[in-house]
């Protein structure tokens, strides 16, 4: 089951050791899995600059991505709503969709009242 959470572009800010970026998203979604839940984003950078900046994000290993924040209300609230729906749901893996499906396990914190802040599991990685 996959619950739409934005079509529209939405703003995503990735941060890394050195400090963040912020880079467009659309079609942010979750999808509901066995024993988890997927959070799934696609970046869309709107001018060379974001492109670039995604592209030392997720090409540089020197700047490994640490942590994701959102700051839309509608986002976080049907995010909370689906989550607290489905029992079963375990943990939350997080999907970014930039070139290539970039993967990594995380803890989900609220951020302020309106954001969601992921923070990257650096033991689990996942790609």
């Amino acid at each position: 089951m996959i619950r739409s959470l934005s079509k529209g572009t939405t703003y995503i800010e990735l941060w890394h050791k050195y400090g963040s970026v912020l880079i467009c998203a659309i079609e942010t979604e979750l999808e509901l899995m066995s024993d988890h839940a997927v959070f799934r984003t696609k970046l869309k950078p709107v001018n060379d600059n974001q492109r670039d900046d995604a592209d030392g994000v997720f090409e540089n290993t020197d700047l490994q991505l640490a942590k994701m924040t959102i700051r839309n209300q509608q986002i976080r609230d049907l995010s909370s709503k689906f989550l607290n729906a489905y029992k079963q749901i375990e943990f939350v893996k997080l999907e970014v969709l930039y070139k290539k499906k970039h993967e990594y396990s995380v803890e989900l914190k609220p951020l302020d009242v309106d954001g969601l802040a992921f923070i990257i599991n650096s033991k689990r990685r996942m790609g």
